[in-house]
Parts: structure tokens; C-alpha cells; sequence
């Protein structure tokens, strides 16, 4: 389990990952929002994402870019997904720094 949240400006990412463990917990019990670690608080969104029903996009860093699914990005080739995932990088899309 995970928290993904948009708060990392502070370490130079517009979007960062924190293990959700008893500490977190602690923490957000003495912040008065023990709501947030029962998946009860505001934008918490918790369930099952099953990507695979999802495509992968990749977009151009300017503001209108066209987004192209990554399976058809080489002259409309379909590209097979990898069998193995090591790496992911989930961006918030929304820095204004580019």
C-alpha cells in the first residue's frame, strides 16, 4: 500500500510516493486526520486499479500536446507490453516549471 499525493515540490518532484505504515498512521492521528488513514478523508480514492484495462500514454511537455497510447507510437505499430514491470514514474502532469 501506498500514498501518492502532489505535494513533493519541496524535493524538486510534483509528485511523490510515501509507504503507508504505522508511523504514517501515527502521524496523521496526532495531525487530527485519522479520517485520511481510513481511506475515509477528502480525495482518498482507495480500490483496486487493475492497469491493464489501462493504456499507457505518453505526451509531449508542452500545454496541448497530443497525448499517443505508447502501444502506437512507432509509425502505428503496436508495440507488446512488457512482461515484467520494474520502474514506474507517476507524474502529476501539472508543473508549471517545464
Amino acid at each position: 500500500m501506498a500514498t501518492i499525493c502532489n505535494t513533493g515540490a519541496d524535493f524538486g518532484a510534483t509528485t511523490s510516493i510515501f509507504q503507508f505504515n504505522r508511523p504514517v498512521v501515527d502521524y496523521l492521528d496526532a495531525m487530527k486526520r485519522l479520517d485520511i488513514a481510513n481511506g475515509q478523508g477528502r480525495g482518498v480514492r482507495p480500490g483496486h486499479r487493475p492497469l491493464g484495462a489501462r493504456a499507457p500514454h505518453q505526451r509531449a511537455l508542452h500545454p496541448g500536446s497530443r497525448q499517443v497510447p505508447l502501444q502506437v507510437r512507432h509509425g502505428g505499430e503496436r508495440e507488446q507490453p512488457p512482461e515484467e514491470l520494474k520502474i514506474v514514474l507517476i507524474d502529476s502532469g501539472s508543473n508549471s516549471s517545464y
